[in-house]
């Protein structure tokens, strides 16, 4: 009976564990998609047009409110937005400050 070499062995164990692990970036960009279809769920499809809010782009890729049009948003925006970000555990992270030009909004 042959046995298989302790390092190919541990290599074959630990191996797809690793490359499945996501980096921070990943982790974060999936946070806030998570987020984006949290707000859509809550607030209807484009609802950002609808209530007037501004979007910017975060350091993760991904759109958002700007810190100005949240402060300026209507309550149900608000409560809308702290829940999907407590619940994606966003709260910490900063908000975008430039608003996204007219051609770079999300359709």
């Amino acid at each position: 009976m042959r046995t298989l070499d302790p390092l190919l062995l541990l290599a074959l164990t630990i191996g797809p564990l690793a490359a499945a692990a996501a980096t921070h970036e990943e982790v974060m960009q999936s946070r806030y998609l998570k987020y984006s279809f949290c707000m859509q769920r809550e607030l209807g499809q484009l609802w950002w047009k609808k209530e007037r809010v501004a979007l910017g782009m975060n350091r993760w890729g991904v759109s958002e409110p700007t810190e100005e049009s949240n402060a300026q948003a209507a309550p149900k925006v608000l409560k809308s937005d702290r829940s999907c970000r407590e619940n994606n555990k966003l709260q910490a992270e900063p908000r975008p400050n430039v608003p996204l030009a007219e051609k770079n909004l999300p359709d």
